[in-house]
């Protein structure tokens, strides 16, 4: 996108280059990971800041290049939960949906609170 913008003078966006690859078959940039998102997320949650530190996250962990604003937000996020003890919960019956929970010692032995079942489907991450 900056090279474009450098080059071209013309700004663009994420989804317009996720378009045009999928439009031409080129391989996506989009990483599954049901281990940091077991849910199948309702809608009006994909957006939250939550999921989207789990996606940046997973981004990392695949070993994706991330902006340098990125890496900031993401070691800001994991540096506060790991201060406040806590995991991210996701219940899709509420309005909210993510909440930041106490991490429950020798359960949550990741960035998210265990469901007791995993509804996901193969969760998009991008």
């Amino acid at each position: 996108m900056d090279e474009y913008h450098r080059k071209y003078n013309v700004a663009t966006s994420i989804s317009m280059w996720a378009a045009l690859r999928r439009r031409h078959g080129i391989k996506t940039r989009i990483v599954r990971d049901d281990v940091l998102i077991p849910w199948a997320v309702n809608a009006e949650h994909r957006h939250a800041h939550a999921v989207s530190m789990l996606r940046t996250e997973a981004r990392r962990r695949a070993g994706k290049a991330l902006t340098p604003a990125m890496a900031e937000m993401l070691n800001a996020w994991l540096s506060g939960l790991e201060r406040d003890g806590a995991v991210v919960h996701y219940d899709s019956d509420t309005s909210e949906g993510w909440w930041y929970v106490p991490r429950r010692d020798g359960i949550d032995l990741d960035l998210i609170y265990e469901p007791a079942e995993r509804t996901g489907r193969g969760n998009f991450v991008s």
